[in-house]
């Protein structure tokens, strides 16, 4: 656990031992480090598998597995992540419910951490006994809890936004998938909007209030572009009508929208948002942003991909995605990837990476 923590540190330090050291490569001892001890544990430990603490420190090794790109490793973290999760018996916790044979102070671990939505840092520094709420993350809405909660933390937030993301892009991605089906999403969507809370609306693009502000407006703008993604989401589906898909105009509007949470990340803290979020942004980049090369009447969809651009290389100096994504761009723009000499990538843009993103766009 401790190495997966340093791993995604170290990128960040100061410390003289980094000095010379490109932060998208200061996490690789960390990681071998990690990756040595998972590999020990699983094979002459198999008893100590079955743990909450070595979960967590499987998901921070798969975390900075994935930030180099898909691979047949991250995938195998992933689902091994998932089965530990099972076997923990984690998709059965709810907050009434005791693990049996564990201490007080385990069930409190399971129910506050595992199922209930987070407070805000202020309370959880202060240690405020704040009320919070479940995600309900298989109901047709998983943010009625949260709105009918005290507990408005932007984080609950986002977390909510995800779940609502993953249910709309379940129910009209699948080839097949009926109209109804993709106009229930995209109602879905409608109304998560509608649920925000008012402080995600009234947001001041002034650059002053970045110093104190700087989390809160990343995770504001990271659940905004979540949520717009799926406006932005070209859906391939032999059912639709010409009438069914969604005019060139309504993909601008929504871009610009993106562009505008975007510009709500601070520059000076824009590394610290999820990385991942940052695939969100590749979506309006290849898909319905035109080429640098083509005449542009709209001046917003030039600038719109410069926004995007420009988040992705400032992303790229700390987190190798950013520069996996915008190798991506370049590759669906030119056909080849244009990989800046001295990138640290564990993952190389290869032939499999390619037949990867053709299938998605």
């Amino acid at each position: 656990m401790l190495n997966g923590m340093f791993a995604l540190s170290a990128r960040f330090s100061n410390a003289p031992e980094f000095i010379g050291i490109d932060p998208t490569c200061r996490d690789q001892i960390f990681v071998k480090r990690a990756t040595e001890l998972w590999e020990t544990i699983s094979k002459d430990f198999k008893h100590c598998l079955r743990t909450l603490p070595c979960l967590q420190g499987l998901i921070l090794l798969t975390f900075s597995s994935l930030l180099s790109g898909p691979s047949e490793d991250a995938w195998i973290l992933s689902g091994t992540c998932v089965r530990l999760a099972y076997d923990l018996d984690l998709h059965t916790t709810d907050a009434h419910r005791q693990h049996e044979g564990g201490s007080p102070q385990q069930n409190q671990e399971y129910r506050f951490v595992h199922v209930l939505l987070p407070v805000s840092d202020h309370d959880w520094d202060n240690r405020t006994q704040a009320p919070s709420a479940l995600l309900n993350a298989n109901g047709g809405m998983p943010w009625k809890h949260l709105t009918e909660s005290p507990n408005q933390s932007e984080r609950a937030w986002f977390l909510v936004c995800l779940a609502v993301l993953r249910q709309a892009y379940d129910a009209a991605v699948p080839p097949g998938a009926s109209v109804e089906r993709l106009h229930h999403a995209e109602a879905v969507i409608g109304c998560a909007f509608l649920a925000l809370p008012r402080s995600f609306q009234d947001l001041s693009m002034s650059g002053a209030s970045w110093p104190t502000s700087h989390v809160t407006f990343n995770w504001i703008a990271c659940s905004l572009i979540v949520l717009n993604w799926y406006a932005l989401c070209p859906l391939q589906n032999e059912t639709l009508q010409p009438a069914d898909v969604r005019p060139p105009r309504i993909y601008l509007s929504t871009i610009i929208e993106v562009n505008r949470a975007a510009r709500l990340l601070s520059p000076q803290h824009l590394s610290l948002c999820s990385p991942f979020v940052c695939c969100a942004l590749v979506g309006p980049s290849t898909v319905h942003v035109p080429d640098d090369h083509i005449l542009i009447e709209s001046q917003s969809a030039s600038l719109c991909a410069e926004t995007i651009r420009l988040v992705l290389s400032d992303v790229a100096r700390h987190w190798s995605i950013g520069g996996i994504l915008l190798d991506i761009i370049d590759y669906k723009k030119t056909s080849k990837p244009a990989s800046p000499a001295g990138r640290c990538s564990q993952t190389p843009f290869t032939p499999e990476w390619r037949a990867l993103v053709d299938d998605i766009f």
